[in-house]
């Protein structure tokens, strides 16, 4: 009797039985079968997730680039971070780290499967990412406790960025707390790279053992309640341990001058985000991605989740902004949204136009996050106007959208 195969994807119990994984449905291509371009092709799901192992024990397929973060390639970063850490003593050592995107694969091997040419992205100098004067613009600039707008320009009067809200008193600042060459532990900051709603993101060397290496702090929203601030390092942790090819990988939580902070891996690349506005800015109008493409960037991101939902965590904040492509795959970037699947208590976070309908009254499920997918894929492939409106929660007529005509399987 032959002996099953075991599904390649980290962590599933699954096997392979008429080409496909039992629990994942993930197709499965035999290790020695040539892909479009003659070549042979390691053991692998179509989601895009390699059998094969590299000597440091991960996954051969599973990354494009060096490491991520949701500020890289001229991205901004989501606002969807959470929680603190432990002490910068605590910080990741090299052989904590996963060193993924070493394989010699090309992307047709993971990206389109063989069958869909996928435009490679060239990876910039993270350096050159950095922002020279980092400001908050006006319309962000918003109290933390009582949402009411500060720091902005009055009556001829030039905005502050530091001063207190003039209706509940809370004290703000809308300057990264972090300065180039400033040390945290083993950490040197380099600059930041972007502000989200969790706080100013920013570059920075690992100094620690096995070399330099680029990694990304996250600042995250600072309550001034210290013992709320250790609840919820400790809430957070569970981060830490998520560990797969198509997710960012964090290494550890800090904290520094009373702020915390999640150090996680920088990934070269680029986001879908920025992807539709480069289209948008070469073309001079909405030029979403062709079909093919944008399906198989999500089929390349889909393992993530079935990881995510196998080990009780939903992703919950979805959107082209949240995955990176790199030079030959493709990566989700933010799990600061991320929660139990059981946590009917925390606070959840989504994006409008992206969450789904019943998450505000229900809470996120395996369900909402396919949901966010599917909001994710409409926004590429669709010059999708009145998303968070009109469309909040619905789809535009295929009327109005020949490629949704064209394509009456995809609408």
């Amino acid at each position: 009797m032959t002996e099953a195969i075991r599904c390649p994807e980290p962590d599933c119990e699954g096997v392979i039985e008429d080409g496909y994984c039992t629990i994942t449905g993930l197709a499965y291509r035999p290790p020695g079968l040539a892909v479009a371009d003659g070549r042979p092709a390691a053991a692998t799901t179509a989601g895009g997730v390699t059998g094969a192992t590299h000597p440091s024990g991960h996954p051969s397929g599973g990354t494009g680039g060096t490491g991520s973060t949701g500020a890289s390639g001229g991205t901004h970063a989501s606002g969807t971070s959470g929680g603190t850490g432990d002490s910068a003593s605590t910080g990741a050592s090299a052989s904590r780290r996963s060193r993924r995107g070493s394989g010699s694969h090309s992307a047709p091997d993971r990206l389109g499967a063989g069958l869909v040419r996928v435009p490679e992205i060239e990876l910039p100098d993270p350096t050159s990412l950095l922002l020279a004067d980092p400001q908050l613009p006006q319309r962000l600039r918003l109290c933390a406790r009582c949402g009411e707008p500060v720091g902005r320009s009055r009556g001829g009067q030039p905005p502050l960025a530091e001063g207190f809200c003039a209706g509940c008193g809370q004290p703000y600042s809308f300057r990264p707390a972090l300065r180039p060459g400033d040390r945290v532990g083993q950490y040197e900051i380099a600059g930041a790279l972007a502000h989200g709603g969790q706080g100013w993101v920013y570059l920075a060397r690992d100094h620690g053992v096995g070399g330099d290496f680029w990694v990304v702090f996250k600042g995250l929203l600072d309550s001034g309640d210290r013992h709320a601030q250790a609840a919820a390092i400790a809430e957070r942790r569970f981060l830490a341990a998520v560990d797969h090819p198509a997710i960012v990988k964090i290494y550890t939580f800090v904290e520094h001058a009373g702020t915390g902070y999640i150090v996680m891996e920088y990934v070269g690349g680029t986001s879908l985000r920025e992807v539709l506005r480069r289209r948008r800015a070469a073309a001079g109008r909405p030029d979403p991605l062709p079909v093919a493409e944008a399906v198989a960037y999500l089929l390349a991101v889909l393992p993530a989740f079935a990881y995510l939902h196998r080990n009780g965590l939903v992703f919950c904040d979805f959107k082209p902004d949240n995955m990176m492509v790199g030079r030959d795959a493709v990566r989700l970037i933010d799990l600061g949204a991320v929660r139990r699947i059981d946590d009917h208590d925390g606070a959840v976070y989504g994006t409008l136009g992206y969450q789904a309908p019943e998450v505000p009254t229900e809470g996120p499920s395996v369900a909402s996050d396919l949901y966010t997918v599917g909001r994710t894929l409409a926004t590429l492939v669709l010059d999708f106007r009145g998303n968070t409106s009109t469309y909040r929660h619905t789809l535009p007529p295929a009327s109005g959208h020949p490629v949704l005509a064209r394509h009456e399987s995809l609408y």
